[in-house]
């Protein structure tokens, strides 16, 4: 049994699988009470999210919650529940965000 094309063929493969880049699957704008505004981009196959916040980014993780959907990290707190969205800072209080 000849193989030598194995090889090549398999390392093509990976070549092609490892090229493919993640992409969002949804961007939405946010606007909450307190003047803030940020851009969050949500992935299917994640459960995580990024943020653009104050001219950062930040990738939050899913957390726990007991209502709603919640994406934290680093003093950053973003909870998604119905049309309502709360974004909480460290050393800030929590703002209402409306999408849009």
């Amino acid at each position: 049994m000849n193989v030598r094309w194995l090889m090549p063929v398999a390392f093509a493969a990976g070549i092609i699988a490892a090229a493919q880049p993640a992409f969002a699957q949804r961007f939405v704008n946010y606007r909450c009470s307190d003047g803030d505004e940020f851009v969050m981009a949500f992935f299917d196959d994640s459960r995580k999210a990024t943020v653009q916040l104050d001219g950062h980014s930040l990738t939050l993780s899913r957390a726990l919650s007991v209502s709603g959907t919640r994406y934290a990290r680093g003093g950053v707190s973003i909870v998604l529940k119905g049309d309502q969205v709360t974004l909480k800072r460290r050393g800030a209080p929590a703002a209402a965000c409306v999408a849009g």
